[in-house]
C-alpha cells in the first residue's frame, strides 16, 4: 500500500491481479 491516494482505483485494480 504505497501508492494508494490518488491511485487508488488503479492501485485496487492492480492489487486484484496481484
Amino acid at each position: 500500500e504505497v501508492v494508494r491516494n490518488a491511485n487508488e482505483e488503479e492501485y485496487s485494480i492492480r492489487s486484484s491481479s496481484e
